[in-house]
């Protein structure tokens, strides 16, 4: 077992205070990087995808709990799995890589000069754990880790898992459609009209949609929900794969906002809220009074619509001259 030690008084201050672990002599697993570009890494010894925590430093820790309650991929490491990396290297250390190359860029430099990464976990008291390299002079193995209390008022990012490589499991959205107008979700094989092409809309006019493309109906909103962690297959800014956003976030990402089943006027948001790539739905809400906001539809199928024909929203309001 590691035994905790205080770093000492230089390293507390009335408000933060860190604790930390001894690590032990560098261990067989090896780390390399992942994700679609570089934003996760894995561990060969205990088989787990990391996302570079730094990824979603600056996130709420309210906004990532609720991605993660509906993600199917991911979820929050224990202390535990993040103290497994102590003692652990980058596979091409000895070459020209560094920790930082696979692990994204450090939270910190700690005093010998090396790195640190500090993020939210599955505990929240202390709020934060952190792990970093004292190994001086090219800090190629992972050294120390432990609590960091005061992580929320820090910029902390977040320490992230999965069990399943996430390019098969969360990289799942590609867009469809002779103009881009659908998508497809290959971890649950539905097909998801772009939102936008209902945009105000009422609820009666898509209800009408519907009955002219029976082939489609209501997402329910589990079905809307499991977007949540997701991202587009290549990369790809999610504004050219969900389609046209209903509105922009502060960090100049996408929204997109649709009725869905039994909801009556509210409707669900997704938004992908992390640049410069806006490739990932990051954050995920019900929103009420979404009709008259002028919001779109989440309406999916199980088959294939590229080669059938619909009604397009052009002909169904020419019933209504």
């Amino acid at each position: 077992m590691n035994s905790k030690h205080l770093l000492g008084q230089a390293c507390i201050t009335l408000i933060l205070i860190t604790g930390f672990l001894c690590g032990p002599s560098p261990a067989a697993g090896q780390l390399t990087d992942a994700g679609l570009n570089g934003d996760c890494f894995h561990d060969s010894q205990t088989g787990l995808y990391w996302y570079d925590p730094g990824y979603f430093a600056g996130q709420p820790r309210g906004s990532l709990d609720m991605m993660l309650s509906h993600s199917t991929t991911w979820r929050w490491a224990t202390s535990a799995e993040i103290d497994s990396l102590v003692g652990k290297t980058c596979s091409d250390c000895i070459q020209d890589e560094t920790l930082e190359d696979v692990m994204g860029p450090r939270f910190s430099t700690i005093t010998s000069g090396g790195p640190r990464w500090l993020g939210f976990y599955a505990e929240t008291d202390p709020d934060g754990w952190l792990i970093e390299s004292n190994d001086a002079p090219n800090f190629v193995n992972l050294t120390d880790s432990g609590f960091q209390n005061g992580a929320a008022g820090m910029g902390a990012g977040a320490w992230l898992v999965s069990s399943t490589n996430p390019l098969e499991t969360a990289a799942t959205l590609e867009d469809l459609g002779e103009n881009g107008e659908f998508f497809y979700d290959h971890a649950t094989n539905l097909y998801w009209k772009d939102p936008a092409a209902f945009h105000d809309m009422t609820r009666v006019e898509m209800e009408d949609w519907l009955a002219a493309n029976p082939d489609w109906r209501w997402a329910t909103s589990d079905e809307v929900y499991a977007l949540a962690g997701k991202s587009s297959t290549d990369g790809t800014p999610l504004d050219a794969v969900v389609g046209e956003r209903f509105s922009t976030v502060t960090s100049g990402g996408p929204r997109w906002l649709g009725l869905y089943a039994d909801s009556g006027s509210s409707g669900i948001l997704l938004q992908a809220d992390i640049g410069p790539g806006f490739y990932v739905v990051t954050q995920c809400g019900p929103q009420v009074g979404a009709e008259a906001l002028g919001a779109g539809a989440w309406m999916v199928r199980a088959t294939d619509p590229t080669p059938v024909a619909s009604k397009t929203w052009g002909d169904l309001k020419a019933n209504y001259r």
